[in-house]
């Protein structure tokens, strides 16, 4: 019997669940899972099962981390497992998957040396105003880490609030459908419209960390 942790879930709106770009890049731990939360959903709008899960799933793959789920005993539940070692540690991953997040797009500084500038920014070398240095960690396709230091815009173009309504997308893992509010696309259009596409970048900021960092690309 894995030991319950009790624990409540705000009903998690999509909108900052699912992120292009967001899937896990953790694998399966080869152990069985250590911890079982049961969580229980508040809020309005439905609380079905596969679509609390899937967004449960989309935030842990933003995050970065490793789960699995299954229906609970009521319609507004919803058990977790988790991979922890300790249950400080499992508690910690459950407030991060059920806090609000807060999700940005942020133009990424566009020059011909903008990688160097970065790193001169982060030696302390440099200051570009406007800008914030940001970290980028990805994985590159021979299962390797890469951290890319990249300069944000300190305020972000197009915020939570401007996003009318989002879901995730059935047919490609870890996309997220979106529709901007009437405010939220002219900011939207204000960023995309001068970058040069297929060169310049649009980063996706989850909780202050980036989880994605696209090329910009024709309509």
């Amino acid at each position: 019997m894995l030991p319950p942790i009790q624990f409540v879930l705000p009903l998690l709106a999509s909108t900052c669940l699912l992120v292009a770009g967001s899937t896990s890049k953790s694998r399966k731990p080869s152990g069985p899972p250590t911890f079982q939360a049961v969580l229980t959903i508040l809020g309005s709008g439905p609380a079905d099962y596969p679509t609390v899960a899937r967004q449960l799933q989309g935030r842990a793959g933003a995050l970065d981390t490793f789960l699995e789920t299954k229906a609970g005993s009521a319609t507004d539940k919803i058990v977790v497992f988790l991979y922890q070692d300790t249950e400080e540690e499992a508690r910690a991953e459950l407030e991060k998957l059920c806090s609000n997040p807060k999700l940005e797009f942020r133009g990424v500084f566009s020059s011909s040396d903008g990688s160097a500038t970065a790193e001169e920014v982060r030696a302390g070398t440099r200051i570009v105003p406007g800008y914030k240095l940001f970290e980028y960690t990805f994985t590159l396709p021979d299962g390797s880490t890469k951290v890319e230091p990249l300069l944000l815009e300190k305020k972000p173009s197009v915020t939570g609030a401007h996003i009318a309504s989002a879901w995730p997308d059935t047919t490609r893992e870890g996309v997220l459908n979106v529709t901007l509010t009437p405010d939220g696309g002219t900011r939207m259009e204000r960023l995309s419209k001068p970058m040069e596409k297929g060169l310049d970048r649009i980063a996706i900021v989850l909780n202050d960390e980036v989880i994605s960092a696209l090329v910009a690309q024709a309509p």
